[in-house]
């Protein structure tokens, strides 16, 4: 049986809306940096774990937070420079509306659970399941890490298609 971290956010489902008009704001950065430092011997699905809890755990709606229009996904130390500028550029592109690059959805799960690492030539996979109110079955996501400057960083978000 394969072991898996489940991370839980909030009392209900809520619509992420990446916006009408998605701006860059430096400022909030700072609030994020107290996270843990993502450290050499930290491994691949704790570090898509520690992502996963910190970016659910940021996005607060009903106070208007959300680290996609604050744009304070940047100061992560879990994601890789490629990704944060293909993110950046993502975000860039929608017009009038999207979705989240990180949840790959519009809507917050109303859980997470983290699968096991698996190697795959120099990148790891991890899977990532995630629960939507009022639906039982979850929907994966396969999470990609390489190993930049000794460190596991994510380098992409992808859906689990089977």
């Amino acid at each position: 049986m394969k072991s898996r971290r489940i991370l839980g956010v909030g009392l209900a489902v809520m619509a992420v809306v990446v916006g009408v008009a998605v701006v860059a704001v430096g400022g909030p950065a700072a609030l994020y940096s107290a996270r843990a430092q993502v450290t050499e011997d930290v491994a691949p699905d704790e570090v898509v774990a520690g992502f996963y809890g910190w970016y659910l755990e940021a996005i607060d709606l009903q106070a208007g937070e959300n680290p996609l229009v604050e744009r304070s996904y940047r100061s992560s130390e879990y994601l890789s420079e490629g990704f944060v500028d293909e993110v950046d550029a993502l975000l860039d592109s929608f017009h009038h509306s999207g979705y989240d690059p990180f949840l790959l959805a519009q809507d917050v799960p109303v859980e997470v659970a983290v699968g096991e690492a698996e190697l795959v030539g120099e990148e790891v996979l991890v899977r990532v399941e995630m629960f939507w109110g009022g639906n039982p079955e979850p929907s994966e996501r396969l999470v990609t890490l390489k190993q930049i400057d000794g460190r596991w960083e994510i380098v992409d978000v992808a859906l689990q298609v089977e």
